[in-house]
């Protein structure tokens, strides 16, 4: 019975080494598990950290992208509207032209209507003075008629008055044209140069609608060469 009692101690003792050896064996491979899963959990993390900053880059790229765009549009009707404002002055600008090349045309025209009153003037005076000769004649022949002469010396008298007046009145009226004459025609040189700044400025102002009203307003922020920039530094180093 001691022989028996022996030989189960032993048979258990060398049952519990082989439990020990097992349990050494499940704890080292327990333990390599666990750090592989700490290492897998970890990686896990990393790699749910860098999609993360892909999906933030990648809205940072939309979002610069987004304001590219706007800043192009806002550009682009920008520059549409400085054209339209352009091409505006244009047609302005030629209509005052047309303006002030028809109001040099009527001063001109008022300025030859002058000088033709002018030579209708110089026709009456040279009447009022052939008139003037003709009653002084008159006045000395009615002189010598004596009495009977009187009342057509007293006539003639009157027609060299009236020709006096009408010749101080014309030369008035001359006066006043010679005037209307020299302001049309300042009128007319001073209409010409407003005219040819006006071409010289639609000219001008045509060339630039012809380009586009000038250069198109800077686009803020990164191109469409370098939509997102830099990016985010944890990103370039992943």
């Amino acid at each position: 019975m001691r022989g028996n009692l022996l030989e189960m101690v032993s048979s258990i003792s060398a049952a519990a080494e082989r439990l020990a050896t097992a349990s050494s064996a499940l704890l080292e491979v327990s333990g390599e598990t666990g750090h592989s899963v700490r290492r897998q959990q970890s990686e896990i993390t990393q790699v749910a950290t860098a999609m993360h900053e892909m999906a933030a880059t990648a809205q940072h790229v939309a979002d610069n992208i987004g304001r590219t765009s706007s800043a192009a549009a806002s550009a682009s009707r920008e520059s549409a509207s400085g054209t339209g404002i352009v091409a505006a002055a244009v047609t302005g600008i030629q209509q005052l032209a047309g303006q002030v090349e028809e109001t040099a045309g009527l001063i001109h025209r008022l300025d030859q209507d002058s000088a033709e009153i002018s030579q209708i003037l110089d026709v009456i005076t040279g009447i009022a003075e052939q008139i003037n000769l003709l009653a002084l004649n008159a006045a000395i022949e009615a002189a010598r008629a004596g009495e009977q002469g009187r009342g057509f010396a007293v006539a003639a008298d009157e027609v060299r008055t009236l020709t006096g007046r009408t010749q101080q009145a014309t030369e008035q009226i001359k006066g006043t044209i010679g005037k209307l004459q020299q302001g049309s025609r300042s009128a007319v040189e001073a209409m010409e140069k407003s005219r040819q700044q006006a071409t010289h400025v639609v000219e001008q102002a045509s060339r630039s609608a012809a380009a586009g009203g000038g250069p198109l307003p800077a686009v803020t922020g990164p191109t469409a060469a370098d939509p997102g920039g830099a990016g985010p530094p944890a990103l370039q180093h992943w």
